[in-house]
C-alpha cells in the first residue's frame, strides 16, 4: 500500500511538472516525439554493386527532397495557419522557397549576430511569443511505386530551431536540437501516388537556451532533406571498431549491427553478411556471418554488459589511417535471405587507434600535434546554408595550409564534411551542439534539463560514430559545468571508449583540499584547480598564454595532454606570435597544440544604396539584419575572407604548421638541417629544390637528391652550390623548398608544402655616401636645397620636407612628417588594451612639434632640425644631401613616463603616376613585426595600389617588413627610391590614413589621387592572444618600448 501511495504520488509530481510548460518547444522535458533512433549515416541499396559505389544517387531507394517548397513566414505563433498541414488547404498563393536555406537569406525577418547572450528575453526555458517567428513549409511529393512494401523514413539534416512535421493531414512528430540530423518512419502515413508533406518550423524554443553560439542566428531547413526506403526487415545501423594490437600492427575489426524490423515480420532465414574491400579487392578470407535473430534476441546480463562486437575478426596489417594517410576500406553489409540480397549497405571505416600515454597524445602508437582551426558553417550568400562545394574547398584549403584539426564549433557538421576529413585526412574534434554562454553553467546543474543534454550527446555520437577522423567528442561549448555534463560523459564514454572526450568548461575540482572557489581568486582558468574534472580526458583551455600551457605541462597534479581549444583570436589583423604556441608544443609532449580561432570571416555579401557590394556584419543598417546586433564585427575573425579568398593570416598558418623544419648549421653557410615533424610521412615523398640570390634575384637553381628522412627524425645536408665570388655590398641568400612529388587529393604535383630563407651575408648599415653639390637659399618660410638632380624645402616652421622635385617632376605630394601611430587593428581596440589606447596620444605628435633649432651644415652637406614635442619628447632630423638622394634620419627620445609608441616612422603622399612597385625584402604577402614568418626574401614586383590590404572592417594594413629598398615606379619607369639602413618597413595605400581609421566597411574607403606612403622604422605587432582584453596587445618582445630611437633611409629618384 505504501509502494503505491509513492506510485501515485509521483504520477501527480510529473503531472505537476508537465502543467508548466503549455508548448513542447518550451518545455525542457520535451526533445522529441516520434523521432527514430539516431544512427550512422547509411544508405539502403537493392544489390551489393550499388552499395560499393557509396553514391546515394545510385540506389533506387533514395529521394531527395531539396527544391521548391511553398512557404508562408508570420513573426509570432499567434499567426500563423492552425491548419495549412491539412491536404485540402491551398497554398497556392503562398511563396516559393528554396530548400535547404536560411529564410533570412531569402528575405524574411531579421538574421541576428550575438556574441554571448540570447536575442530574446532571458527566462527559460520560456519564449516570447510576440517574437518567435514561424515558417511554414509544404510540397507534393510522389512516393515510387516500387516502395509499396518498403518502410519509408523522412530525414532532416538540420532544422533551426524546432519543427513539427506533418504527412497527409496528419501530425507525424516533433524535433528540437538544429544540427543533427532527426528522422522519421512515415512509412503508416504514406499513400500510393500523391502526398503532402508539411512542416511548421519556430525561430525560438527552449532548445534555443542551449544554443547560444557566437554565429549568426538563422532560422528554417537550412540542410538537406530526403526519403530512404527500407525493406521491411533492414540493417539500420552498425557501429564499428577497429583497435590495433600492442605494437600498431594487426587489428580487430569488431561490428554491432542492428536491425529496423516492421511489426508482424518474422526474422527467420535472415542473415547479416560482412565483407571489406581493399578498392575492389576483398579483405577477408570470407565474409563475417550472424543471423538476423541472433541480433535480435541478443540476451543482456544482469551484472557486466553484452560484449560490444556480434561479428569480429583479425586482420592482418591493414593498411592504418591518419591525417597523413587517411587510408579507408569499404564495409558491405548485406541482408541475405536463402543466399539472395535483400538489401545492402556500405560505408568507408579506417583502421587506426587513439591513446594516452604519459600524458600524450598517440594516433596509432605516434605522438600527434594538433595544428587546426574551429569552424563554423558559413556561406556569404547561403548564412548557415552551407554546400558541398564550399565544404570540399574548406578542407582543400586547411590541407594546402599544413592544418590537420577541425573543431567543429559549436555543434556537428554536415555529415558529409566528416566524410571529407576521412578521405583527405583532417583531424576532427566533433562538437556537441549545446552552448548556454548568455546562462553560463546555470543550466548544466538543473536536472529539467538534464534529457536536453544528453539527447544532444547521443545524437552526434550516434551519427558520427564510424569517422575515423573523429578523435574527440566534445560536450558543447561556454556552457559550464555540472553533473548534466558528467552524464553527457558518462554515457559516450561508456557507449565509444575509443575516443577522448572533452570540455573545456570542466575545470576544477572541488573535491580536493586544495580547490580554489569561485570568487577566490582571478582568472581561475590560468592555473590547475587542482586539477580538471575527471569525465574528460585533456585538459582544455581557451586563450591561454604560452606561458600557462608551459606551466600546466610541468604540474604533477594532472598528467593529460592539453590543448588550447581556441587560441589566437583571428579578428582583423591579427595573429602574432603564432610561432611561439607551435614552438612550445614541439618541445612539450602533453602540449597537443590546438585550434585557431577561427576559419572563415562570416560576413554576408550586401549591396549598399550605391549598388557597391561589400561583406556586412553585425550592425548594419540592412532590414535583413537583427535587432539586437552586440559586438559588430566580433564575427570577422577568420584566416580567409567569406568568400574563401586568403587573409595574410592563413599564409602565416601555412608557415608556422609546415612539417618539415629547415634550420641552419653554425659556421657551414651552405650545410642544412632538416627536422621531419611529420608524425607517419618519410621526407622521401618531397622534392627538395634549393636557390640562390643575390640582393633577391636568383643566380643558380638546383634539386636535391631523395632525402630518406623518417618521421620525427632530422638531418644534415649540403647544398650543392657551384662556386661564385661573393661580391661587396651584395646579399646572398639560400632558399629550400620541399614540393609536392605525386598529385593528390588536395594540390598538384610541385605544390610548395614548407620552405626557408638563409641570408648568407648581410647588407650592412653604411653604405658609401657621396656627398653631392649642394646650394642652400633660405628665406622666412623654407631653406631650399638644390642638386644637380634635385631640388628639396624644407618647412622652417615645422622642419618638414615640404617639397622633393626631380626633373621639374613632384615625387612627393605633402609633407614628409613623423607617424607615431596607426590606424586601430581590432586588437587595438580591445576594451582591455589600455596600453594602445595610451599610446594613441602620439597621434597629435606634428601637430604639436616646437622646433628649437634648424640649422644648416654645409660643411656636412646637411639640415638639421631639433625641437621637441608631445610629452615633451625631444626629437631630431638630420637631412643629407648626398649625390643620389637625400638622407633621412629620425630621432626622438621620450621621457620614461611618456607611453609605449604604436609605431616609429614617417608619412607623406606621392603621386598616382608610380603605378607599380619593386621591393627587396619581405613578402609577397602583408606581414609584421610579429608575424612575418611567411614573408619570403626576395624582389617582389606588383602593381602598386594592390600593396593595401582591405580588411571587411578597415584598420592598419599592407605593412612589409625587413625590406633594404622598394621602388615605386612611373608608366615613364621614373624609379622613387626609398632604401633602408639597413632595412625599413613600408606599407602604401590608395587613401588617407584618417579616412582607414574612420572607416567601417571597404565602400567607406575613398580613392584618393594620391598614395599614402609610410616609412617606418618599425610597428607594434599586431598581437591577437584575443582580441577583448590586455592580451590583446603584441608580446613584449614586439613592442617599442624603448625611450629613444633613430633610424635612416635614402629618398632618391632612378
Amino acid at each position: 500500500m505504501k509502494s503505491l501511495s509513492i506510485i501515485v504520488l509521483l504520477f501527480f509530481i510529473t503531472l505537476n511538472i508537465q502543467a508548466q510548460y503549455a508548448n513542447d518547444w518550451e518545455n525542457p522535458l520535451v526533445v522529441q516525439k516520434n523521432r527514430a533512433p539516431s544512427r550512422a549515416t547509411l544508405y539502403s541499396y537493392p544489390t551489393i554493386e550499388q552499395a560499393k559505389t557509396l553514391d546515394r544517387e545510385n540506389s533506387p531507394w533514395y529521394k531527395s527532397l531539396n527544391g521548391i517548397w511553398k512557404f508562408n513566414w508570420v513573426h509570432k505563433p499567434a499567426d500563423a495557419p492552425n491548419d495549412f498541414y491539412k491536404e485540402d488547404y491551398d497554398v497556392s498563393k503562398w511563396d516559393d522557397i528554396n530548400v535547404p536555406s536560411c529564410w533570412e537569406m531569402k528575405g524574411y525577418g531579421k538574421m541576428t549576430y550575438v556574441n554571448s547572450g540570447y536575442p530574446f528575453p532571458n527566462n527559460q526555458p520560456y519564449i516570447d511569443h510576440n517574437h518567435n517567428p514561424v515558417g511554414s513549409y509544404k510540397r507534393t511529393i510522389t512516393i515510387p511505386n516500387d516502395w509499396e512494401d518498403k518502410t519509408i523514413l523522412i530525414n532532416f539534416g538540420g532544422v533551426l530551431n524546432a519543427y513539427y512535421l506533418y504527412v497527409n493531414g496528419q501530425e507525424v512528430g516533433y524535433n528540437q536540437g538544429s544540427y543533427t540530423t532527426s528522422e522519421f518512419d512515415i512509412t503508416k502515413y504514406i499513400k500510393k501516388g500523391k502526398n503532402t508533406i508539411a512542416v511548421k518550423v519556430y525561430r525560438w524554443s527552449d532548445g534555443a537556451y542551449l544554443e547560444d553560439q557566437d554565429n549568426w542566428r538563422m532560422s528554417g531547413i537550412f540542410r538537406e532533406v530526403f526519403l530512404q526506403a527500407w525493406p521491411k526487415i533492414a540493417i539500420s545501423d552498425v557501429f564499428v571498431q577497429t583497435p590495433l594490437d600492442e605494437n600498431y600492427k594487426n587489428a580487430k575489426l569488431k561490428l554491432r549491427p542492428k536491425l529496423n524490423i516492421a511489426p508482424d515480420v518474422k526474422i527467420d532465414g535472415y542473415t547479416v553478411k560482412a565483407t571489406l574491400l581493399d578498392g575492389e579487392k576483398a579483405v577477408l578470407e570470407k565474409p563475417l556471418e550472424i543471423s538476423a535473430k541472433k541480433i535480435v534476441d541478443e540476451w543482456y546480463p544482469q551484472t557486466d554488459n553484452v560484449y560490444f562486437a556480434l561479428l569480429e575478426t583479425e586482420v592482418t596489417n591493414p593498411k592504418k589511417w591518419s591525417a597523413e594517410n587517411p587510408n579507408r576500406y569499404t564495409l558491405i553489409l548485406t541482408l541475405e535471405k536463402e543466399g539472395k540480397v535483400v538489401q545492402a549497405t556500405s560505408t568507408k571505416i579506417g583502421f587506426r587507434q587513439i591513446d594516452v600515454k604519459d600524458g600524450v597524445l598517440l594516433v596509432n602508437g605516434k605522438r600527434i600535434i594538433m595544428y587546426g582551426v574551429n569552424r563554423h558553417d558559413h556561406s556569404p550568400t547561403g548564412g548557415k546554408t552551407v554546400s558541398r562545394e564550399e565544404m570540399l574547398e574548406d578542407i582543400t584549403i586547411l590541407k594546402q595550409n599544413n592544418m590537420n584539426l577541425i573543431r567543429t564549433c559549436h555543434y556537428p557538421n554536415d555529415p558529409y564534411l566528416y566524410d571529407l576529413c576521412d578521405e583527405l585526412g583532417i583531424y576532427v574534434m566533433d562538437e556537441a551542439n549545446l552552448e548556454s554562454h548568455g546562462l553560463r553553467g546555470e543550466l548544466s546543474n538543473r536536472p529539467e534539463w538534464s534529457y536536453s543534454f544528453l539527447d544532444r550527446a547521443i545524437k552526434m555520437v550516434e551519427r558520427d560514430k564510424n569517422h575515423p577522423s573523429i578523435i574527440f567528442w566534445s560536450l558543447g561549448n561556454e556552457s559550464g559545468t555540472g553533473p548534466n555534463h558528467a552524464a553527457m560523459s558518462g554515457w559516450v564514454k561508456n557507449y565509444d571508449p575509443t575516443r577522448l572526450v572533452h570540455s573545456e568548461g570542466a575545470q576544477g575540482d572541488p573535491t580536493d583540499p586544495k580547490y580554489i572557489k569561485q570568487g577566490d581568486m582571478d582568472n581561475l582558468t590560468n592555473i590547475l584547480n587542482p586539477r580538471d574534472r575527471s569525465y574528460v580526458d585533456v585538459i582544455s583551455r581557451m586563450y591561454a598564454p604560452a606561458k600557462t600551457l608551459r606551466k600546466f605541462a610541468k604540474d604533477p597534479n594532472d598528467n593529460r595532454p592539453i590543448i588550447n581549444c581556441e587560441f589566437m583570436h583571428s579578428m582583423g589583423n591579427s595573429l602574432g606570435s603564432l610561432k611561439e604556441y607551435l614552438d612550445d608544443a614541439r618541445s612539450n609532449p602533453r602540449i597537443i597544440g590546438g585550434a585557431i580561432w577561427d576559419y572563415i570571416d562570416q560576413g554576408i555579401l550586401l549591396k549598399n544604396k550605391k549598388g557597391e557590394s561589400y561583406w556586412g556584419y553585425g550592425n548594419d543598417p540592412n532590414e535583413n539584419f537583427g535587432f539586437d546586433p552586440r559586438r559588430f564585427n566580433f564575427l570577422i575573425n577568420g584566416i580567409i575572407n567569406p568568400d574563401k579568398s586568403p587573409k595574410p593570416a592563413l599564409y602565416e598558418c601555412k608557415k608556422v604548421f609546415q612539417p618539415i623544419e629547415f634550420s641552419a648549421v653554425p659556421n657551414n653557410e651552405f650545410s642544412i638541417k632538416v627536422k621531419n615533424w611529420h608524425h607517419f610521412t618519410n621526407l622521401k615523398e618531397y622534392q627538395f629544390n634549393w636557390s640562390l640570390k643575390a640582393n633577391g634575384k636568383t643566380i643558380q637553381v638546383g634539386k636535391l637528391s631523395e632525402l630518406n628522412i623518417e618521421p620525427t627524425s632530422e638531418k644534415i645536408i649540403k647544398i650543392p652550390v657551384d662556386n661564385f665570388t661573393k661580391e661587396a655590398n651584395i646579399e646572398y641568400s639560400i632558399r629550400i623548398n620541399a614540393v609536392l612529388k605525386d598529385k593528390t587529393m588536395f594540390a598538384d604535383a610541385g605544390y610548395e608544402i614548407a620552405w626557408e630563407d638563409f641570408v648568407l651575408s648581410k647588407l650592412t648599415s653604411e653604405i658609401k655616401e657621396t656627398p653631392s653639390n649642394v646650394t642652400f637659399v633660405e628665406n622666412e618660410e623654407y631653406i631650399v636645397a638644390t642638386t644637380a638632380k634635385y631640388e628639396i624645402k624644407v618647412d622652417k616652421k615645422t622642419g618638414f620636407i615640404t617639397s622633393y622635385e626631380s626633373n621639374k617632376k613632384s615625387m612627393i605630394l605633402s609633407p614628409l612628417q613623423p607617424n607615431l601611430v596607426r590606424a586601430s587593428t581590432d586588437n587595438d581596440r580591445a576594451r582591455g588594451n589600455k596600453i594602445v589606447k595610451d599610446a594613441q596620444q602620439w597621434k597629435s605628435f606634428s601637430e604639436d612639434l616646437s622646433i628649437k633649432k634648424i640649422s644648416t651644415q654645409k660643411s656636412q652637406k646637411s639640415i638639421i632640425v631639433e625641437g621637441t614635442s608631445t610629452f615633451d619628447s625631444k626629437f631630431e632630423f638630420t637631412y643629407r644631401f648626398l649625390e643620389n638622394g637625400v638622407k633621412v634620419s629620425f630621432k626622438i627620445n621620450k621621457p620614461d613616463t611618456a607611453p609605449l609608441f604604436i609605431r616609429l616612422g614617417m608619412q607623406t603622399t606621392i603621386p598616382k603616376q608610380f603605378k607599380n612597385t619593386s621591393y627587396y625584402g619581405k613578402g609577397p604577402y602583408e606581414n609584421y613585426w610579429d608575424r612575418k614568418e611567411s614573408g619570403k626574401l626576395e624582389l617582389h614586383t606588383c602593381e602598386t595600389d594592390k600593396l593595401a590590404f582591405d580588411y571587411i572592417y578597415p584598420q592598419e594594413n599592407g605593412n612589409r617588413s625587413d625590406v633594404r629598398y622598394v621602388d615605386f615606379i612611373s608608366e615613364q619607369q621614373q624609379s622613387l627610391r626609398i632604401k633602408g639602413f639597413p632595412t625599413i618597413d613600408f606599407s602604401i595605400w590608395p587613401y588617407s590614413q584618417q579616412n582607414l581609421e574612420e572607416a567601417t566597411h571597404t565602400y567607406d574607403l575613398k580613392n584618393e589621387d594620391f598614395f599614402t606612403l609610410n616609412i617606418d622604422y618599425r610597428q607594434l605587432g599586431v598581437g591577437g592572444d584575443d582580441s577583448w582584453s590586455q592580451k590583446a596587445i603584441a608580446q613584449p618582445e614586439y613592442r617599442l618600448d624603448k625611450n629613444e630611437y633613430d633610424y635612416s633611409f635614402l629618398f632618391s629618384v632612378q
